[in-house]
């Protein structure tokens, strides 16, 4: 095959826990809708609650 070839390069952005995160495991099920200009990052994951336990939940990150 002859002839010029280009290829495309695709960013991917990946969500980890920032400091401020509740979540710190299990991350699970993304789920990314953009309403309104800003988009919403639902997600499961397991975080701290009172003591030394631990919850799952459903979270969302937001970014405008």
């Amino acid at each position: 095959m002859t002839g010029d070839r280009t290829r495309s390069a695709i960013t991917i952005a990946t969500y980890g826990p920032a400091d401020a995160s509740w979540g710190r495991d299990l991350f699970w099920a993304p789920c990314v809708i953009e309403r309104g200009g800003a988009f919403y990052l639902f997600y499961s994951a397991r975080g701290p609650v009172a003591g030394d336990r631990k919850s799952h939940r459903i979270c969302v990150a937001r970014r405008d």
